[in-house]
């Protein structure tokens, strides 16, 4: 009697979407929402107690010229042109109208919804035009990792400006330049030297896997296998491979992007009557700088609240607790543009992603594996095989 070969059958290894389903259920996505809209009202009340009334924020806003209005328009369209600049750079292949749809559409959504939603919008509309998730994960560790460096080095420059200025700062603001420049300098060098040595490299990647198993035994999540210095090892190949292959456009992009959103801010002090006697050059870099530096977290969806906080606090200190109205009305012209306007744009963004059906091409296939870690980063279940 003949016996017939098992057969087994084909492991499944593909998937067609990336995209998993999200892990945060009603309850939850309902106590992240309270929560922003707790924090976002908090702040606000204490903004409004604290600082001048509102009809004082509103004359300072009406003092605003056409000229300025023009500057500040301009330079919001610079910075969003720039942030597509960092993605077409980034991305060989992505097309300059392309990355500026994908920057508005997820800003968009990462402004409005709790959670790394903006994350998920982004990997799903680079898969529509045939991009993979090495592509995405490559652009997104190559922006985010310069972003980064250039937010963690600028406060050194900060402290040199605020040091020519004719005007000196007070105590409190030369302390938060002191402290802006230790972790600057910090995170600096632990940053080139783990790029110089994988030893170094795994042991800050063994490290930051201790913290983050600290934390999700703080908040009840279950323990996680991954190997923390295997993953800082890969992480530091890949930077390494994405800086030879587009490191100088992504980072000339970065910059201007980061110079931009200064000016935006220089330009927004000064409009509502800031002038170099109140809050020189240097002062107002190390507000941008410290700004920054404090909000590189985001807490809330686009920061907000948390941001505003910040950087009303920060301007309180180099002002001395002086022209409270005229921070208060800088601030709503300075977030209006950084945080409000990408929510607009993002709408229309999406509504050409959306219907814009030349763009679209038959999205690739991907290794389970991979949409995996990608669907953890967004914390979203892995999803299912294709069958």
């Amino acid at each position: 009697m003949s016996s017939q070969p098992v057969q087994t059958p084909a492991l499944k290894t593909r998937v067609k979407n990336p995209i998993g389903r999200s892990r945060r259920g009603p309850l939850r996505q309902l106590a992240h929402w309270a929560v922003t809209i707790g924090i976002f009202v908090m702040v606000g009340a204490l903004l409004v107690r604290n600082m001048s009334g509102l009809q004082d924020v509103g004359a300072a806003l009406a003092e605003v010229s056409g000229t300025d209005v023009v500057m500040l328009l301009v330079l919001t369209a610079i910075i969003q042109g720039t942030y597509a600049w960092q993605y077409s750079a980034g991305l060989p292949g992505l097309r300059f109208t392309r990355g500026l749809v994908c920057f508005e559409g997820q800003t968009a959504v990462s402004n409005l919804i709790p959670g790394p939603s903006g994350t998920a919008t982004r990997l799903m509309m680079l898969h529509t035009w045939g991009f993979s998730i090495d592509d995405f994960a490559r652009l997104w560790l190559i922006t985010s990792a310069i972003t980064n460096l250039l937010v963690l080095a600028m406060p050194a420059v900060a402290v040199i400006l605020l040091a020519i200025d004719a005007k000196p700062p007070s105590g409190l603001a030369w302390g938060l330049a002191g402290l802006g420049v230790l972790v600057a300098a910090i995170s600096v060098v632990v940053v080139l030297l783990s790029l110089r040595s994988e030893r170094l490299a795994a042991r800050v990647g063994t490290i930051c896997g201790r913290v983050i198993v600290w934390a999700r035994g703080i908040a009840h999540r279950p323990p996680t296998d991954q190997d923390f210095a295997q993953a800082a090892l890969d992480l530091r190949t890949d930077l390494i491979n994405g800086w030879h292959a587009c490191g100088v456009r992504v980072t000339i992009a970065c910059f201007s992007n980061y110079m931009a959103q200064g000016l935006l801010l220089l330009v927004s002090v000064r409009s509502v009557g800031l002038d170099e006697s109140i809050m020189p050059l240097g002062a107002v870099a190390l507000v941008y700088v410290m700004y920054r530096l404090l909000t590189i977290v985001q807490i809330t969806p686009g920061g907000v609240g948390v941001n505003e906080a910040i950087l009303a606090t920060i301007m309180l200190i180099v002002t001395d607790g002086a022209y409270s109205s005229q921070i208060a009305a800088s601030i709503v012209l300075f977030r209006g543009l950084t945080y409000a306007a990408p929510i607009l744009l993002g709408g229309v963004a999406l509504i050409v992603w959306r219907f814009a059906g030349r763009w679209r091409v038959a999205a690739p296939s991907e290794d389970v594996g991979k949409a995996a870690v990608a669907n953890v980063m967004m914390d979203r279940d892995p999803p299912a095989p294709e069958g």
